[in-house]
């Protein structure tokens, strides 16, 4: 079976470990569901996890051809963390301090890479950064104080070349 790359399942993976293992999130928006604009967070475990897409804020897909029967992907994926609204930015330092360390915490112990993968693993090899906004697109989180970890997937699996 050639190797592929299911991005779809592995970014639903990632709002799901997000959802179900990062302490204080309150709700987790997958790449295509995030609202318009979050719902109030009035204290610091209601915070809502957004997987962001591969290609967007700097980040992005790459294809390594490793060989002639292997193949390597590279995803880095964008997560978000609004830990306050505009309106509780005094005690917005303090809601997200938790959040630098829960993300590399949650993903080490559930994330598993399966199914065509031969081999595989995943990193925070980038510092996570305080952002106050989230690009022309998204108005709606201006203000906000969001957390900004760059998750780097990378997978390997066995491929066909045919003559």
């Amino acid at each position: 079976m050639p190797f592929t790359l299911d991005a779809d399942a592995i970014l639903a993976a990632i709002t799901t470990i997000a959802r179900a293992h990062v302490t204080g999130v309150r709700v987790a928006f997958d790449y295509d569901e995030w609202p318009d604009a979050p719902p109030a967070i009035h204290n610091a475990s209601q915070a809502i996890h957004l997987t962001g897409f591969p290609g967007e804020d700097g980040t992005g897909f790459l294809y390594q051809y490793g060989g002639s029967d292997l193949a390597i992907w590279t995803m880095r994926v964008p997560l978000y963390t609004v830990v306050a609204d505009s309106a509780t930015t005094s005690r917005a330092r303090a809601w997200a301090l938790p959040y630098v360390a829960r993300y590399p915490e949650a993903f080490r112990a559930h994330i598993h890479l399966d199914g065509a993968i031969t081999a595989g693993s995943v990193s925070f090899d980038e510092e996570a950064r305080i952002v106050r906004a989230l690009g022309d697109d998204w108005p709606g989180y201006d203000g906000f104080y969001i957390v900004r970890h760059v998750l780097t997937v990378v997978t390997k699996g066995g491929v066909t070349n045919a003559a």
